[in-house]
């Protein structure tokens, strides 16, 4: 696999510098590097209280002296983000090994764009920086970034399906893809309904990541929302941002890069990765408002919206979360506008049931990776919105509390321990510090802290 981020240690000669940069006032530059970098970056740290982000262009190559107010790991990350990197870049760090760290992973995120051409390497110098796991992290988060970000002319179902087999070989991943005749099989009734107007098959895409010795454990599973292209079928969205909605498939691809992830850094329990994937459009066929499907657990649900199709795949894979008989499940989906309405930008909803220790964990996780999980209740008054004349439940609620009664359906679903999180901050239409614009890779530092915390529990 070819990495688009790389990073070497300061041992490694560099060729063709493009930019330094410093992590905090050094007392010299490394006896490899310019010497007319000692001159500038003493004529700074001169300067009484200079804080924040210093920049020169020398002939050859651009200077950054990065000087941080604070110390808190969203401050540096945030401060750092203004520094844009490409090419051979040498990095040296005066600072703690946990800003530097900081510093080094919000200068990457921001450095990501889709239409690079080149690596990006990093020469690290100074204090120790681990970029091992780094490194892992931000290649999946711009592997992640990229899949939300091609326009689905590129990625339909049938190209998903064989980036999943390729990343799984690359990784060391377990992975079955379950295809037209296997989803009847299984009476995935939801899959099934949304695909019906599409040109391209449904997959349910099955990863996972079990140790030795772990296959007779209760695996942790998560579930990504996989809608490759939303138009809303016959309920359908208006023009304005529809372009968007090649991302309504970010639950998938954020499952995917954390699968990845806990391959590549050998995490030690059994992990699987439930994908349904299809694209949701309108032609003959198509799901239509006022139809009644009867899922393999017997709960009927009547449609009354077809652009509330998330949930619809996302109930026949907690189904199938059901017979692994897991330790807890969590599901990512781009699901409701309500999530938004509710948290803004700069944060996500999330709920739980029967997981609050766990569920407290994911917040921890997130408060760390500067990605916020508000928790919403699971009012049981709400549930009134779901009941149909004609069936067990309705699909959507009165229009109220959107997020709240998507997630009380899904939980419809479910007997084990559930999460779930509204992955509302995995589009953007621009960029916010190391967020960039379109696909952020919001979620996946999140569940790699999350289970860190969650393999000593």
């Amino acid at each position: 696999m070819k990495f688009p981020v790389q990073f070497f240690s300061a041992e490694a000669e560099l060729d063709s510098v493009e930019a330094y940069v410093f992590i905090g006032v050094p007392a010299a530059v490394p006896a490899s590097w310019p010497s007319f970098l000692n001159t500038w970056l003493h004529s700074i740290s001169a300067e009484e209280g200079a804080k924040g982000i210093f920049q020169v262009q020398f002939s050859k190559a651009k200077a950054f002296l990065l000087i941080p107010e604070e110390t808190s790991a969203e401050a540096v990350r945030t401060l750092a983000s203004g520094i844009k990197l490409q090419g051979n870049v040498g990095i040296f760090s005066s600072l703690s090994a946990d800003a530097s760290l900081f510093a080094v992973e919000g200068m990457i995120l921001a450095s990501y764009s889709f239409r690079r051409t080149s690596s990006l390497n990093v020469y690290l110098s100074g204090n120790p920086v681990d970029s091992s796991e780094l490194a892992v992290l931000v290649n999946a988060v711009y592997q992640v970034r990229d899949w939300v970000n091609l326009p689905y002319n590129q990625l339909k179902s049938v190209d998903f399906h064989a980036e999943i087999e390729r990343a799984a070989a690359q990784c060391g991943l377990k992975y079955e893809g379950l295809g037209p005749k296997a989803i009847e099989a299984l009476k995935m009734v939801g899959l099934e309904s949304v695909n019906k107007g599409s040109v391209s098959p449904p997959l349910f895409a099955i990863l996972e990541h079990c140790p030795e010795g772990k296959s007779q454990e209760a695996p942790m599973v998560l579930v990504g929302k996989g809608v490759m292209f939303d138009s809303g079928g016959h309920s359908l969205k208006t023009a304005k941002g529809m372009e968007e909605m090649k991302g309504d498939m970010a639950g998938a691809a954020t499952v995917l890069g954390t699968m990845m992830v806990l391959a590549q850094m050998n995490y030690p329990k059994r992990v699987v990765g439930l994908l349904p994937i299809t694209d949701n459009r309108l032609a003959p066929g198509s799901l239509s408002p006022g139809d009644v499907i009867t899922y393999s657990n017997g709960v009927s649900v009547e449609i009354l919206n077809t652009d509330a199709e998330g949930r619809l795949i996302l109930a026949d894979a907690l189904l199938y979360a059901a017979k692994l008989k897991p330790e807890w499940v969590l599901d990512l989906a781009t699901l409701t506008g309500a999530a938004v309405a509710a948290v803004g930008e700069g944060a996500m909803v999330g709920f739980e049931h029967s997981a609050p220790e766990l569920f407290s964990m994911l917040q921890d996780a997130g408060q760390h990776v500067g990605e916020p999980v508000v928790q919403l209740p699971l009012l049981p008054e709400y549930e009134e919105q779901l009941k149909s004349d004609v069936a067990d439940i309705k699909n959507i609620g009165s229009g109220y509390a959107g997020a709240i009664t998507a997630a009380l359906f899904l939980k419809r679903f479910t007997d084990f321990p559930w999460m779930h999180i509204d992955l509302s901050m995995a589009l953007t239409a621009s960029a916010t510090h190391y967020r960039t614009a379109g696909g952020t890779g919001a979620g996946l530092r999140l569940l790699w802290q999350f289970f860190q915390a969650a393999q000593k529990k």
